[in-house]
């Protein structure tokens, strides 16, 4: 290391990119530093190295799932590599007491928007209108529910 000069202020007069101290940096590295800014050589590189997410990962292994951060809906860490989403949530199908307190928490929307939040089939939704003895406006006059 007794090529590279020894204060930063040497190594800029001289153009050099490096200098070396001997002192170690706040990781306890005894390397040479850049005249730049005087950051540590093995910091800098330390802080470079790419870090995978989990779905990288799992990705890069072929897996189809992953364990990430919990889900919002439901708590549960397991989701797909694809799309990075619940396991659970993606193939649950509300229960019609769930689509009923889904009427009654969000009123006012679209019979097709309840449909797609409870992956059920329209007729699923009118038979909680129906249950819940709510008249809808754009319902076919030839169901019988």
């Amino acid at each position: 290391m007794s090529d590279y000069p020894a204060t930063i202020h040497e190594a800029r007069a001289q153009g050099v990119k490096y200098f070396f101290n001997g002192k170690p940096c706040k990781r306890d590295h005894v390397v040479a530093r850049y005249s730049a800014n005087g950051t540590c050589v093995a910091c800098n590189y330390g802080n470079s190295i790419k870090k995978l997410t989990p779905r990288q990962e799992a990705r890069e292994q072929g897996l189809s799932w992953y364990e990430g951060k919990p889900c919002k809906k439901c708590g549960n860490t397991t989701k797909d590599v694809s799309g990075s989403r619940c396991r659970t949530c993606r193939t649950h199908r509300m229960t019609p007491d769930e689509i009923k307190l889904l009427i009654v928490t969000k009123p006012h929307q679209h019979i097709n928007w309840y449909a797609q939040r409870a992956r059920r089939k329209v007729s699923a939704i009118y038979d909680a209108y129906q249950a819940l003895n709510i008249p809808r406006r754009g319902k076919p006059q030839h169901y019988v529910g």
